[in-house]
């Protein structure tokens, strides 16, 4: 829950030296009355009614390793936490559970997603200009398809991290291994 505002602080404590009591100003500002007779009690001290600093340890993950980790949350989306806890301690010296960590990303704003996989050699104009260079010369009802090229993504990862909204587009390699096509004529 946040602090509530200086503004309103001091609202209360004016409210309160008008002469309005403690126990119909907390229903006007929508506070609890053992908020307004904090409120009080620090204004008759002269003390500040400015929010204090929220109790906890600090963060382990400051702003300085976040910015590491959102640059190689761009670099690597395919990492998984581990990986990523091993990186930043390597680089930074900071220590940070698998949890801690899952945590930062999400407050940078990527979400874990499972890819969508494409080849890493296709290129959709070439395939474009093929298809119709194809389609003028050749009658597609005489072609037989004897064997098809297939993609090799059993090293490729399922799942990655890309921003809230973004799609995450993995890279398959592909199987480089030599095959012949045959296209045969009816």
């Amino acid at each position: 829950m946040k602090a509530y505002s200086e503004e309103l602080r001091r609202k209360t404590v004016d409210a309160i030296g008008r002469g309005v009591p403690k126990a119909e100003a907390a229903p006007n500002f929508g506070i609890g009355i053992s908020t307004v007779k904090r409120y009080a009690t620090k204004a008759r001290r002269g003390e500040p009614l400015q929010p204090g600093k929220a109790p906890g340890k600090p963060p382990k993950i400051d702003e300085r390793v976040g910015k590491l980790l959102e640059e190689d949350l761009k670099e690597h989306p395919f990492a998984t936490l581990r990986e990523r806890c091993e990186y930043v301690e390597a680089v930074s010296g900071v220590s940070a559970s698998r949890s801690t960590m899952c945590r930062t990303i999400a407050r940078i704003g990527s979400t874990r997603k499972k890819g969508g996989r494409s080849a890493t050699e296709r290129d959709e104009f070439l395939r474009a200009a093929w298809r119709l260079m194809v389609a003028a010369e050749v009658d597609p009802s005489r072609l037989v398809f004897v064997d098809e090229m297939g993609l090799h993504t059993s090293l490729a990862p399922l799942y990655g991290y890309a921003p809230k909204g973004e799609r995450l587009c993995p890279k398959v390699p592909r199987n480089l291994k030599a095959r012949t096509r045959r296209f045969c004529p009816r």
